[in-house]
């Protein structure tokens, strides 16, 4: 027998809907009081009413006994793919990868920022669609852009620099930021980042003092962070790694290691390399440094180009790693640092084109792309305490390429900010037919959807003996409590503990009223009662641990 649980949610009393679709709003929403950042192991965390807190590990658990984590890859839609292209403009068509999706508060239709490249011009358009429900979208009249001579419909203001016009935004939530300001941009140009603000997501008016900043390469994805109170970007970087030759140094070279946004490497002969760029100096919490240099490595046995242009194995070799930064007003970043790189249990050509990251369950969850030099990109899950220090237990990814044929057959991009739609998340992400190191142009990218449970990223199961989790303090801002599980086949008691670990009177396990369903098939049934309490009301605003 199998007992499933997925996560824990303190909440008010009431009933979460879930018959109305909603997008993950941390970027609509007034933020949170700020809360201060500790290691995992001894964070106090805090959740508010209607909100999940997810048990994935610390900083929401203390310790479990009998049980086994199990994660679950997400689904595709049976719809996809959900947008495709349509206007000259768009190409070879349609992905999401440093987009976002939002809610608007007022309509509550959804908002899909995304991206078009075209052969042609080499350029990477951005542009705008909304729908009610996720699956039906329309590319508005915007007539913000042009091609040709003709408005580009639903096409957003590219700015200078227009091949490189998609850019990353993030929602200003504090009251006294000015309304022109409400929506940040932040874009990759070779000459550095460009800012550009705007009020309504649509109109975008360039930072007269761009470029801004010079860390981070072409990959980029912003956000505001309610903990921190700042925005964030998580961020590409190169490693770039070999054997540096210099006049009069010894033959073999010498150990050579920097962090690039860019280099242009040309090749010599004679077995080395040249290479020019940006070289990055990191100094956290302090701004980080960068200079231009000039070097030159060893080269030889290196692999093929993986379609960025380098090789990922041989003497010399550069991966892609993703580095973090925080700014106050969007515009001056610091605190730049390297976050997350591919490991030893990856591939050893393994490098992190991009990671999506969203507050969420009392986590930073991180939704990383790797590919190697196989040229599939694939999509895997992380999570974090504090957006820093990230772990990785799982290397099956959450979301694979697609079956042969499909749309999304050769790699898959994202994803974007979550739908929530009935008992389900759906994300946006991009399908490409082909591999990252492919010539072919004759192709078609789109974006589908990727479906799962309700936060149901993993789960805790215990199998014919019973299983115990506990739960790290956290401070109660709900008075009732609901489970998320499977639990059919078994059943799953919960009993409430103060901060030391002692059982609360009237709330021990023999006085729970066990819970003995699919929690999300009926809309009561994952409700925790004790015999003599429905809820939590007595410990609201105390610090608690829960023991399942």
């Amino acid at each position: 027998m199998t007992v499933r649980s997925f996560l824990t949610a303190a909440l008010l009393a009431g009933v979460i809907s879930l018959a109305n679709p909603r997008a993950f709003a941390h970027d609509q929403t007034d933020p949170a009081p700020a809360q201060q950042l500790k290691a995992p192991s001894s964070s106090l965390f805090s959740v508010t009413p209607d909100e999940s807190v997810l048990l994935l590990g610390a900083p929401t658990v203390a310790r479990t006994s009998g049980l086994t984590q199990r994660f679950f890859p997400a689904q595709r839609h049976p719809n996809n793919p959900v947008l495709r292209r349509s206007e000259p403009w768009e190409g070879v068509g349609l992905y999401v990868w440093g987009n976002r999706l939002m809610q608007d508060e007022q309509t509550r239709e959804f908002r899909l920022w995304y991206i078009a490249y075209r052969f042609e011009d080499n350029s990477y358009r951005w542009a705008y669609a909304t729908s009610a429900n996720g699956l039906h979208w329309t590319k508005p009249d915007l007539a913000v852009e042009r091609f040709g001579n003709a408005t580009a419909r639903n096409c957003l203001p590219l700015g200078p620099h227009p091949e490189k016009g998609t850019r990353s935004i993030a929602r200003d939530p504090r009251p006294e930021t000015p309304s022109h300001r409400r929506y940040l941009g932040v874009r990759f140009t070779y000459e550095g980042e460009f800012v550009s603000f705007s009020p309504d997501g649509i109109a975008w008016l360039e930072y007269p003092l761009n470029p801004v900043w010079f860390v981070p390469s072409d990959m980029i994805h912003v956000m505001w962070d309610a903990r921190r109170r700042k925005f964030a970007a998580f961020y590409k970087v190169w490693e770039l790694k070999g054997r540096e030759v210099t006049s009069g140094g010894p033959i073999e070279g010498t150990p050579f290691v920097a962090h690039m946004p860019t280099f242009t490497p040309k090749e010599r002969g004679s077995g080395v390399t040249d290479f020019e760029g940006p070289c990055i100096t990191f100094r956290p919490p302090s701004a980080a440094e960068v200079q231009q240099r000039r070097f030159t490595l060893r080269s030889g046995k290196q692999g093929a180009d993986d379609g960025g242009g380098v090789s990922l194995s041989g003497e010399w070799n550069a991966k892609r790693m993703q580095a973090f930064a925080e700014s106050d007003d969007g515009i001056h970043w610091s605190n730049e640092q390297v976050v997350l790189r591919a490991d030893e249990r990856d591939p050893p050509t393994a490098n992190i084109q991009y990671l999506f990251v969203i507050p969420y369950g009392g986590y930073y969850l991180g939704f990383a792309t790797l590919h190697d030099e196989g040229g599939h990109f694939r999509i895997h899950l992380a999570w974090s305490a504090d957006g820093l220090s990230w772990q990785r237990p799982t290397r099956v990814p959450w979301l694979d390429v697609g079956l042969d044929k499909a749309f999304d057959c050769g790699m898959v991009l994202g994803p974007a900010d979550p739908i929530f739609w009935e008992k389900e998340l759906w994300f946006p992400y991009g399908g490409f037919p082909i591999r990252h190191d492919t010539r072919e142009t004759n192709w078609e990218s789109a974006i589908g959807l990727a479906r799962m449970r309700l936060d149901g990223f993993a789960a805790w199961e215990a199998g014919a003996r019973s299983g115990e989790l506990v739960t790290l303090p956290f401070r109660c801002n709900g008075d009732r409590l609901f489970i998320n599980a499977e639990a059919q086949d078994g059943c799953i008691a919960v009993e409430v503990l103060d901060e030391k670990g002692n059982a609360l009177k009237g709330f021990e396990v023999k006085s729970c009223r066990a819970v003995s369903t699919d929690t999300l098939a009926r809309t009561n049934d994952g409700w925790i009662q004790w015999k003599h309490e429905k809820g939590l009301r007595r410990h609201q605003g105390k610090q608690i641990q829960r023991r399942f």
